[in-house]
């Protein structure tokens, strides 16, 4: 059985210095960071990265949830004017995505804790 990742606490000190990256970043385009970010969590969550905690998941959430309250307004501006898209329609597929994976894993389907994760 191959391992996709080989240092767990690596990963994790990675993804940690990419979000204080992110946040040095001008406010415009943090969001779009923030959800990026989450995702690479999500991927290394559904590997079973055992230092990839929910609580870690759950606070990046709430991190964007108040970052998009706060400045998603201007970070979609941003996002048009560059021809990217939408961060919230990108946010959004992210958070259904989770939704759908706390479904498979209320039925068993999958055996990652998403029914944690607080969204």
């Amino acid at each position: 059985s191959s391992r996709v990742f080989h240092n767990p606490a690596r990963v994790l000190e990675c993804l940690q210095r990419s979000l204080k990256i992110a946040d040095s970043c001008l406010p415009t385009q943090q969001s779009a960071l923030f959800v990026e970010i989450l995702n690479r969590y999500l991927y290394h969550f559904d590997q079973k990265n055992e230092k990839i905690l929910v609580k870690y998941i759950s606070g990046l959430i709430d991190l964007i949830n108040t970052h998009l309250q706060t400045h998603g307004t201007e970070a979609e501006a941003t996002t048009a004017e560059e021809g990217l898209p939408s961060v919230n329609m990108f946010y959004q597929n992210t958070l259904k995505h989770i939704q759908e994976k706390k479904a498979q894993a209320a039925s068993g389907t999958v055996d990652v804790p998403y029914g944690d994760i607080d969204m």
